[in-house]
């Protein structure tokens, strides 16, 4: 399950320890770290004789775990090696725990995971490794003093993995390619990763004679290590003025310098108006404005990920361009300089040679290239999922077209590689529908060729009595099959169906299965009945098939959603300068409005700002102006409930007591301050016609922070027993033990926001007064049939879930900074909003609900009916079926035929 990210942003400064070359240590270049044969010291597994490569036992680790548990020097060495096999038809996910003398518990002990491709291969573990995890990393691993070894691969493994000629090993490669003449630099912050055959330039290295090389001069803003792509380009120095002197002969010298950002750890994303790189005084000026920006921002959107890509060369490849110049150097010293503000100049390495050597320093270049690639490879593991179906034999009609057409459930994944299932290759699309509701449609084409372009087109569906569904009113795009990551740090990923993008053409390349999918937007004075027409697919490259398509109308309508229920945040915001950015940016926050009360959810994040500017003769001093227009854009929506701010108050600590405000503001009781602050908002809010808040002041706290928040959401609720205004936290609780600190803060706030909860955590948060409300595990399931029982049986007060658009760093590359792309719906360079397949999945789950509250309304208005009694017993036994904090995903199949009996109960009691 997906890590949720953080609600605090930070810049982070962490790393590995540095790399060790040959020429550094002594003994063997390959050290065994224990021997198969004979006893071994292993704890798990069982000692076999296939598979073995180095004597004649292997390892076998068939469930569960096998540990090393004694001392372990791993101190000048750089690789933890090993040769395995797995029997498994899919590559085995492994998961890799090293503890050292320093490890006292999970966050202080290496955890690691990668997967083993299927039969033998060999193992490749960095051993400047950091504890913790990718995603939230510690220290470096204290590698002179491992004390642990375990290989886990779950207790429901598909495969046993074989393990043999368990070693360290040395890189030896480095100093062969090394040369006379040659300067190579890794530039970062103390700690962080040095790449093989690369010497560390940090914060410390100033320039003095001895050293002949060093910061000369030099202004540095920050250092990072962004942990991805690889030792050398992943961490940096953001060098603003002055830079690097080394003392060289006099001559003339190649210099290759990267000053390119792979986007920081937490996605903060590299922009500059204009940057120099300055070489011996000559200098060379990128310039950068919007259009430019935006051109580079979305370099990935308009594409699919293949399986037969290599991922590095496609997205790491083009991301860096290194500059490269020829320099001539007469008084003994290069310097190498930059000129730019913050982020424009993110110095990762700086490589020199003399230009005599050219074809030694080319083939240095071709190493770190390579060398590069493979760290690359080695720490993101991708797997493909499966193809479904059989290779069938096609008809004349399908060979003579270039394609098998076949239709998949909405809520299925049709994958890059896919195949009909038996029953899908379909003569006919259909789909059921209430007048007023969205419902998708999806048809998938296997490509027997290259078909080039593919154009899909809906003609006017014809119903009863001369009534017309236009053809307009069904909305077409193509499913985009991008990166996606498995495991939460992205050490594991696949290639996924993502995005819908709208419009009705898209390549179909031989090997890539497409799937076009159709939005029928049924007007709300639809006739009920069947309406018939025709979706027509044409290939560039190949032949036409029609499709008749029939599409039933319910009668009746279904309710609105009647409670909160949205995403984090609303809108999606372009990464660059405010003053250029902010005209985009507020059309990006409308349109991105538009859509979710266009899809039935009835609020979202981020609002209002509310800028906190201290106290001037014992009153308040409050910036209203951003919170205002914010309140009128959701206004000018229809947007009628609660919103749920997610934002801190600029100037004031909304997470934990603020001391240094209340002083500052002359009051020394904090419940007092925050209740003079609040009711100052309070009353503005009503003067200007704001929708009701619900005000985050907590962001899921744990350990001491837990304590300081539980005391803070305390200090509120005396302010504010009852409310308005209301206060709220996300937090998790299960269970009934009352002295829990997380109940603590449940109890605190008006409307505690819990993601992990169950039935009797709600029944001892009511007895208690409080209530609660339900944020993130969006899916189908949790907006719609469980959603209901959640606010319908236990007092729900609103549904939220992580994010209408949080891609950080590339948005259309997953695999960069601290957490994947989660986005209910992305961007297009030329504004258009990119819904998810996951987007269009929560808006059928909204209809599962809507649904639901019909039916119930129907039932109650009818009660004494036997149609109004059936209705209440089919909500009852709905209900009845599940427990609360039952949210396991439920099957394809399971939603078609609930869906199914809902309608049949609707269209009865109408």
């Amino acid at each position: 399950m997906p890590i949720q990210p953080s609600l605090i942003c930070l810049a982070l400064v962490v790393g590995a320890q540095l790399a060790t070359t040959a020429a550094d240590e002594a003994g063997p270049d390959v050290r065994p770290i224990t021997s198969f044969e004979g006893r071994p010291k292993v704890e798990g597994g069982k000692l076999v004789a296939d598979h073995a490569t180095d004597g004649r036992q292997a390892l076998l680790v068939e469930h569960g775990y096998a540990s090393l548990d004694f001392p372990q020097d791993w101190s000048g060495y750089d690789y933890l090696k090993a040769d395995v096999y797995t029997a498994a038809k899919s590559p085995l996910q492994l998961y890799i725990e090293v503890r050292d003398r320093q490890t006292t518990d999970y966050w202080t002990r290496v955890n690691y995971t990668t997967v083993v491709p299927p039969g033998a291969s060999q193992l490749i573990v960095p051993t400047a490794l950091y504890v913790g995890e990718k995603s939230r990393p510690g220290r470096a691993l204290d590698r002179a003093h491992v004390t642990r070894l375990v290989f886990s691969v779950g207790e429901q493994s598909s495969a046993g993995l074989y393990i043999d000629n368990l070693r360290l090993e040395r890189d030896t490669e480095p100093t062969r390619v090394r040369f006379d003449g040659l300067w190579a630099f890794d530039v970062g912050p103390p700690g962080s990763p040095v790449m093989d055959g690369f010497t560390a330039l940090d914060f410390s290295k100033t320039y003095t004679p001895g050293r002949g090389y060093g910061w000369k001069n030099a202004r540095l803003w920050r250092g990072f290590d962004a942990l991805q792509p690889d030792p050398l380009y992943q961490d940096f120095l953001c060098i603003e003025q002055g830079g690097l002197a080394i003392d060289v002969p006099n001559g003339r010298y190649q210099v290759v310098v990267n000053i390119d950002s792979p986007s920081g750890f937490w996605g903060e994303l590299q922009r500059y108006r204009r940057r120099a790189l300055v070489l011996e005084g000559q200098k060379y000026t990128d310039a950068m404005d919007l259009d430019s920006f935006k051109k580079r921002y979305y370099r990935n959107f308009d594409r699919d990920d293949l399986p037969g890509e290599n991922t590095f060369d496609v997205y790491q490849v083009p991301y860096f361009h290194e500059k490269q110049h020829e320099v001539e150097v007469r008084d003994g010293q290069l310097n190498i300089e930059f000129e730019g503000s913050d982020w424009a100049c993110c110095v990762s390495s700086i490589i020199v040679y003399p230009q005599a050597k050219a074809d030694d320093g080319q083939r240095f270049l071709d190493f770190v290239r390579a060398r590069r690639r493979f760290h690359f490879d080695n720490a993101f593991k991708r797997v493909l999922p499966a193809p479904t179906g059989e290779l069938l034999e096609a008809s004349k009609a399908e060979h003579d077209r270039g394609f098998v057409l076949f239709s998949r459930d909405p809520m299925q994944d049709v994958n890059v590689s896919d195949r009909p299932l038996p029953g899908e290759v379909v003569s006919e699309l259909q789909a059921a529908i209430f007048a007023g509701e969205y419902e998708p449609v999806t048809v998938s084409l296997q490509p027997l060729k290259d078909l080039g372009r593919v154009t899909v087109t809906v003609g006017d569906l014809q119903g009863p009595a001369g009534a017309k569904i236009p053809g307009d009113a069904i909305a077409v795009g193509y499913v985009q099959h991008r990166l996606s990551r498995v495991t939460a740090e992205g050490s594991v990923y696949t290639i996924a169906p993502r995005w819908i993008v709208p419009r009705q053409t898209a390549t179909v390349p031989e090997g890539l299965t497409r799937t076009f999918w159709l939005t029928v937007k049924t007007p709300f004075d639809a006739a009920a009945g069947n309406y018939r027409g025709v979706v027509t697919i044409e290939a560039e490259r190949g032949g036409r098939a029609s499709l008749p398509f029939k599409l039933t109308v319910h009668k009746g309508t279904l309710d609105a959603v009647d409670l909160p229920a949205g995403p984090f945040s609303h809108t999606i915001d372009l990464p660059w300068y405010d003053d250029e950015a902010a005209v985009h940016n507020r059309e990006m926050a409308s349109r991105s409005l538009a859509k979710l009360h266009e899809y039935g959810f009835t609020t979202a994040s981020g609002l209002p700002v509310v800028r906190y500017l201290g106290f001037k003769k014992g009153s308040p001093q409050l910036d209203f102006s951003m919170g205002d227009a914010q309140m009128q854009l959701f206004r000018r929506h229809h947007f009628e409930m609660p919103v749920i701010t997610y934002c801190p108050l600029p100037g004031l600590n909304l997470y934990y007591r603020d001391e240094a405000a209340m002083q500052a503001a002359g009051f020394t009781e904090y419940s007092q301050f925050i209740k003079t602050v609040f009711t100052a908002i309070e009353n503005h809010a009503h003067e200007a016609g704001w929708l009701p808040v619900y005000w985050i002041i907590g962001d899921e706290p744990l350990g001491d922070d837990l304590t300081r928040s539980a005391e803070n959401a305390e200090a509120y609720r005396r302010a504010f027993p009852q409310g308005p205004p209301l206060f709220t936290v996300p937090s998790s609780f299960t269970g009934t033990n009352a002295v829990d600190p997380h109940f603590r803060l449940a109890r605190a706030t008006h409307v505690v926001a819990w993601n992990l909860h169950d039935a009797a955590a709600v029944d001892l948060l009511h007895k208690a007064g409080g209530d609660w409300a339900f944020y993130n595990g969006g899916d189908r399931w949790t907006y719609g049939v469980y959603m209901y029982k959640a606010a319908k049986q236990y007092g729900m007060k609103y549904r939220l879930s992580w994010h209408w658009n949080a891609t950080a760093g590339d948005p259309y590359y997953p695999l960069d900074c601290r957490e994947d792309d989660y986005a209910w719906c992305n961007s297009g360079p030329d504004g258009a909003l990119i819904p998810s397949v996951q987007f269009e999945r929560l808006g059928e789950g909204l209809d599962d609900y809507r649904r639901l509250i019909t039916l119930a309304r129907l039932a109650e208005e009818r009660r004494d009916t036997p149609a109004g009694k059936r209705a209440s017993q089919l909500v009852g036994e709905i209900m009845a079926s599940f427990a609360l904090g039952d949210r396991a995903v439920r099957t394809a199949q399971i939603y078609s035929a609930l869906r199914k009996r809902l309608d049949e109960a609707i269209e009865a009691i109408e």
